[in-house]
C-alpha cells in the first residue's frame, strides 16, 4: 500500500508526452474550479506534497493536454480529464499502475475521437457529465 504523499510526489514528477500536464486537486465536484494552465508545474517536496490531502474533500487527478482538435486537426485545443483518486488503503494499489491506467483512458478517448473509416467516426466517444468517456463503443447508426 502506498500513501497519498507518495502519489503527490509521483504526480509532481510525472512526465509523459509533450503538452501533457498532471496535477492533483481537491474539491466537492470533479468538473469545476480546475482552470487550464500554461505555467510549468511546481516542484514538489514532502511537505508540499502532503498538504493536498489534509482536507476532507475528495481528491482528483487532473490530466490536461494540448492536442489537435479532432474536428479540425490543424487547430490545437486544450482538454482536461478528471479522475477521482481511489482510497490509499486499496490492497495492492500501486500509484504508478493507477496513473498509467488513467493515461490509457485519456489516450483511448482521443483515439476514438480521431479514428475514421471513409470519413465516418464509428467510435466517436460520448461527452458530458454522465457520459462514459473512455468506452470503446460503436455509435448507433
Amino acid at each position: 500500500m502506498q500513501s497519498y504523499s507518495e502519489l503527490a510526489l509521483m504526480v509532481a514528477s510525472l512526465a509523459y508526452k509533450e503538452n501533457w500536464r498532471f496535477s492533483l486537486r481537491h474539491g466537492f465536484t470533479s468538473n469545476t474550479g480546475f482552470p487550464l494552465h500554461d505555467e510549468p508545474p511546481q516542484a514538489a517536496n514532502a511537505a508540499t506534497a502532503s498538504t493536498i490531502f489534509i482536507s476532507d474533500e475528495p481528491v482528483f487527478l487532473i490530466i490536461e493536454l494540448r492536442t489537435p482538435d479532432s474536428g479540425n486537426p490543424q487547430m490545437l485545443t486544450m482538454v482536461q480529464h478528471t479522475f477521482a483518486v481511489p482510497p490509499a488503503d486499496v490492497p495492492h494499489m500501486l500509484w504508478d499502475e493507477w496513473l498509467i491506467r488513467c493515461i490509457l483512458c485519456v489516450e483511448t478517448h482521443e483515439m476514438c475521437e480521431f479514428f475514421s473509416v471513409n470519413g465516418a467516426k464509428p467510435f466517436y466517444p460520448e461527452h458530458g457529465p454522465s457520459a462514459n468517456l473512455y468506452a470503446i463503443k460503436r455509435k448507433a447508426a
